[in-house]
């Protein structure tokens, strides 16, 4: 349920939970997603796969198809719900990110707030990239 991935991210995202809520009044749905992380146009593409099942335009069965396909494919069978009306609500870091005892990346150095002292790419690229001399 993503746009092509970029080669050296984990493409496996662990969604906890996906319901639609009927709005008062008739007013609609909202369809409501947590998960511990999301893909590029993730849930655009859940949207999009939901509605067409909705709609009848697609049996459900193309879903399960598309989950169980091993492999990258770049065609969807639906389309891509519009970002129009898409919304964060919140976001939930683990403990240990607000810790100011804590270093998430020890292998850098940082500096005395805790920051990375260098961006994370590795000093020679960096060097190569942002070097004017």
């Amino acid at each position: 349920f993503s746009n092509l991935g970029r080669p050296g991210r984990n493409p496996v995202k662990h969604v906890l939970r996906c319901d639609l809520v009927e709005l008062r009044d008739s007013q609609g749905l909202r369809i409501e997603v947590e998960g511990a992380g999301f893909l590029y146009k993730q849930v655009r593409h859940m949207v999009g796969a939901l509605l067409a099942v909705g709609d009848g335009r697609m049996d459900a069965q193309v879903i399960r198809n598309a989950l169980a396909t091993t492999g990258s494919t770049t065609h969807k069978p639906w389309t891509v719900a519009p970002a129009k009306g898409l919304s964060l609500y919140q976001v939930v870091y683990p403990p240990e990110v607000d810790d100011p005892d804590h270093v998430l990346f020890p292998e850098y150095e940082h500096d005395e707030w805790g920051r990375i002292r260098y961006h994370i790419m590795p000093a020679s690229l960096a060097t190569q990239l942002y070097d004017t001399d």
